[in-house]
């Protein structure tokens, strides 16, 4: 269901989080306005007043939503990728870069309102599609009772306790 109120480019604090009151424009906004850049483009002659282009783009942007949510348009959602890119911005605010140790103790309490077994599910796949390496943090002093406990068993010997984001 698209809901014309919500934001066309959801913005997330450098957590992960996503922070509603760091609105920017609707959906119905961002279709009128990509519908309003076709009507002004059409219009060689200039034959149309700006009222006119407007009431038509907002039309078109809410025909658009009706056809969008209409019953035989029903969206395939891949909440996999976009858990993923969650992750891989995530890691990126924590380890400010591609190639930088991100501890999974750190991205656990970042991604704190993810249920546990999607986000193992997810850093598996990332690391299967090659978006990430999981490693084990070979030094035992180094590997604290959070660590440990935010650790992923991948079925070997050694729990993986941090990760690497790959270009």
């Amino acid at each position: 269901m698209i809901d014309p109120d919500a934001n066309a480019f959801p913005i997330f604090e450098a957590s992960g989080r996503y922070n509603p009151l760091e609105a920017g424009l609707t959906k119905r906004e961002y279709f009128a306005a990509m519908a309003m850049q076709g009507i002004l483009g059409s219009d060689v002659e200039g034959t149309c007043s700006y009222e006119a282009f407007a009431k038509s783009s907002v039309k078109q942007a809410d025909a658009l939503i009706a056809a969008l949510n209409s019953p035989e348009h029903e969206p395939v959602a891949d909440s996999t990728l976009n858990l993923q890119d969650i992750i891989a911005t995530t890691c990126l605010s924590i380890g400010g870069d591609y190639n930088v140790r991100v501890r999974l103790s750190t991205l656990r309490q970042n991604l704190s309102s993810l249920p546990r077994t999607e986000l193992d599910q997810a850093l598996k796949d990332m690391q299967i599609s090659g978006r990430l390496v999981l490693m084990t943090l070979d030094n035992p002093q180094e590997i604290t009772a959070d660590d440990e406990a935010a650790a992923i068993d991948m079925g070997s010997p050694n729990k993986r306790h941090i990760l690497y984001l790959n270009r």
